[in-house]
């Protein structure tokens, strides 16, 4: 990450993996320690009564159903999923710089939110 950042790329991550970044979608998480293993049933238990389902130990397609889940709005919270998972994405991450973390100790913690902030803007 630092190599890439000094040849002045942007860098996205999310440790342990990318399906963490899934997860803020539908839950509001507090970072710390979440066992990968764990990710593709909690992933499911949200998105199989929307009518989807992820196969995190396969392939690891998004599908058009899933994402469409991801894509959502949450009536409760009353935001659209991909909002909640970048207010969420960036309250952990912002714990994370504060606590002065690194990327590779940060679990868990994405920074995905900052890529989807700028598509965002074209939407």
């Amino acid at each position: 990450m630092v190599q890439a950042e000094a040849a002045g790329f942007k860098v996205a991550y999310s440790n342990q993996a990318f399906e963490y970044w899934f997860i803020l979608h539908f839950e509001d998480h507090k970072g710390g320690p979440m066992p990968r293993a764990d990710y593709h049933n909690r992933i499911n238990g949200y998105i199989n009564p929307l009518g989807a389902s992820y196969d995190g130990k396969g392939n690891k397609t998004v599908t058009s159903a899933f994402f469409d889940a991801l894509d959502g709005f949450d009536t409760v919270k009353r935001e659209t999923r991909i909002q909640l998972a970048v207010n969420r994405a960036g309250r952990i991450h912002g714990q994370c710089k504060k606590a002065g973390i690194s990327p590779a100790k940060s679990e868990s913690c994405t920074t995905v939110y900052q890529l989807i902030k700028r598509f965002l803007k074209y939407r």
